[in-house]
Parts: structure tokens; C-alpha cells; sequence
């Protein structure tokens, strides 16, 4: 089996294994540095899965950070029929790319 872990990051739960990629609202931190997730839900290692209560004492994951982007434009709009009303706007999240190091327990 392989080896992954259930994090709260936020308002987000991210389910990660360990050798990853993992695209994420972006973090704080410079490429190549190394990150750890305390917040852990559940892991399971080997046979032993951990269910929080609310979290897994002492465990934590562990990520570097690959690089930080932007992701695909998002366009929406509006518009008025017959009053020449038209408000259009888009938006691009700014995203941090990860890969899932290790997954720790006591």
C-alpha cells in the first residue's frame, strides 16, 4: 500500500501520497524550500492508518516547493437586453506547485 496522508490547509482538505505533485493556493516561501504540513487529518503508513481527533498528534508531512504560477484565466460576465449593458472581468489564481517529501508519525 502506499503511503498518504489527509491535510487541512485553510478552508481545503488535500489528500497527498508520498512522491506527489500537488497544486495549491499560494504559499509563502522561495523555490526549493522546505514546508511542513502540522495540520495532519488521517494518515495511513504501511497497514496502520491514524484517524485525527481532530488532528493526528505529532505527525506532519513534509514538501518542498517547486515553483508558483498562475493558473487559467477564469472570464465571466453580465449583460442588460435592450440597454446596451454589458460588464465583463476575469481572473487568474496565483497557485504554488508542491511535491510531498515524506509523511511523519511519532
Amino acid at each position: 500500500m502506499t503511503d498518504f496522508a489527509i491535510i487541512r490547509k485553510g478552508l481545503h482538505q488535500y489528500s497527498l501520497k508520498k512522491g506527489e505533485y500537488l497544486d495549491m493556493p499560494r504559499i509563502q516561501g522561495d523555490v526549493e524550500s522546505k514546508i511542513e504540513f502540522s495540520d495532519v487529518l488521517l494518515t495511513q503508513i504501511g497497514d496502520e492508518t491514524t484517524i485525527g481527533q481532530p488532528t493526528v498528534a505529532g505527525a506532519k508531512v513534509v514538501c518542498t516547493i517547486l515553483k508558483h504560477f498562475r493558473g487559467e484565466k477564469f472570464e465571466a460576465g453580465k449583460f442588460k437586453a435592450k440597454s446596451r449593458y454589458r460588464k465583463q472581468w476575469g481572473y487568474r489564481e496565483e497557485l504554488t506547485r508542491i511535491r510531498v517529501d515524506e509523511i511523519l508519525t511519532k
